[in-house]
């Protein structure tokens, strides 16, 4: 298939939070764990995983520089808990962003990790990211100033219109990354049917389809209330902070989850 590597192309390197090679996939402690890997069946094409994952922590990274300028222009503006709550949540994506790429350097120097593996905590990342900091900038850019208008002139004040865009495009890489995941568990699923219980199979698939309604409804608000400049409705602000905060809650549970999960396998793979 286009999307997994056949036995006869099974070369693969593992790579660290910004994309350089630390060892092959291939070089394994022994030879069953190698075997293991090889028929699993779910070897994605590095190409495409280290592509998208690529991409999307280039965009984090242009996020966060002009994420910085919107804060400095909003405390010009006098806008003081607008810019303090953008540059919080800014900080704290970025924390989470050095931690979580720091914790699969380590999951993959120093245990056997699928790249898929992997992909769940990239996933989680920057799910978080996007929860925290991009919709924080959709809800200030989405504000009026009372009298019908926008608080933030998008298309006036330096580097927010750009800034509006590749929060744009986080969220449909973000959306691409969700869908390699699916396709991911779709062909498990498809080499192992039988023993797959079709109650486990939805399970497994229906977080990453309520991850991209998500991502798509906040996109919603970007495109049509902002680009397209559509009036917001009362109903629809109200809807915006309610999925706002409840994003952000289950993100967190699932971040604190993830180190958990990182936590005890450390424990009983008798690593530190």
């Amino acid at each position: 298939m286009f999307f997994f590597e056949s036995e006869v192309e099974y070369k693969e390197c593992a790579c660290d939070a910004i994309g350089y090679p630390i060892i092959p996939y291939d070089d394994y402690k022994n030879d069953v764990e190698l075997e293991a890997i090889k028929n699993s069946g779910k070897c994605l094409r590095p190409w495409i995983f280290e592509t998208s994952k690529t991409l999307v922590i280039l965009i984090d990274i242009s996020n966060i520089f002009l994420d910085s300028i919107l804060v400095v222009n909003l405390s010009l503006m006098d806008e003081h808990g607008y810019a303090a709550l953008l540059g919080f949540m800014t900080s704290l994506s970025l924390a989470v962003s050095i931690w979580m790429k720091f914790l699969m350097y380590r999951m993959r120097k120093d245990e056997v990790v699928q790249p898929e593996c992997i992909l769940q905590f990239v996933l989680i990342t920057e799910l978080f990211i996007f929860a925290f900091e991009d919709v924080t900038t959709i809800l200030i850019l989405t504000r009026g100033d009372g009298g019908g208008n926008f608080l933030i002139d998008h298309s006036e004040m330096f580097g927010t219109d750009l800034n509006l865009r590749t929060t744009i495009l986080s969220g449909v890489c973000i959306v691409l990354l969700l869908l390699i995941n699916i396709s991911l568990m779709i062909f498990e699923m498809s080499t192992d049917w039988q023993s797959c219980k079709c109650s486990e199979s939805i399970c497994t698939i229906l977080p990453s389809f309520a991850g991209m309604l998500s991502i798509c409804y906040m996109l919603y608000f970007a495109i049509d209330k902002v680009l397209l400049e559509n009036p917001m409705k009362d109903e629809e602000e109200l809807y915006l902070k309610q999925t706002y905060i409840m994003n952000m809650v289950i993100l967190f549970i699932l971040l604190l989850l993830s180190n958990v999960v990182v936590y005890y396998m450390y424990i009983f793979s008798g690593g530190n």
